[in-house]
């Protein structure tokens, strides 16, 4: 009798709840926190460009079309049957949007190829999406882009909470 693994259980849920997606092209929606608030976001792809190039991600009255580029390692493989765990970034045509995602990759020490996409269709964890505005886009006095279409009383009344004035 074989041991039950919750981590092997919750890999396989993961993974059949991605495959029930319809994650390897087409549509698909996903919750992710979009200013840390959670949105219903609508994602599309297709097999020709592949599941990081021309990607419409969706939300509200909101649409761009990304590609996502290679940022950084976050996660090394500890084994060879393991999958180092990149993160790639894209940003709206308007440079406001940064869109950050997680995907798997065959480790570079294994591959010899500099690392490559898992094939399995749940490479790109696309419940990992985070969309937020990018920080070097806020304006020259640090604050994101609409902070002066706040009413001054809600802006007086949030500062007097926060403690910055009394």
């Amino acid at each position: 009798m074989s041991k039950f693994n919750i981590h092997d259980w919750r890999d396989i849920q993961i993974k059949k709840q991605l495959k029930e997606q319809n994650t390897t092209a087409g549509d698909f929606e996903v919750n992710v926190p979009i200013q840390n608030e959670m949105e219903k976001v609508k994602i599309k792809y297709g097999h020709a460009t592949g599941p990081l190039d021309d990607v419409t991600i969706s939300w509200g009255d909101k649409t761009y079309t990304v590609d996502f580029e290679f940022s950084e390692t976050v996660e090394k493989a500890l084994a060879y049957d393991e999958f180092d765990i990149d993160l790639y970034v894209a940003y709206a045509d308007n440079d406001k949007w940064r869109f950050i995602v997680e995907v798997e990759v065959t480790p570079r020490e294994f591959s010899g190829d500099g690392g490559t996409i898992n094939n399995d269709e749940s490479a790109v964890r696309w419940d990992t999406l985070e969309i937020d505005i990018d920080d070097s886009k806020a304006d020259e006095e640090g604050k994101p882009e609409g902070f002066d279409d706040i009413p001054d009383d809600l802006k007086e009344n949030l500062k007097k909470r926060a403690g910055i004035i009394k």
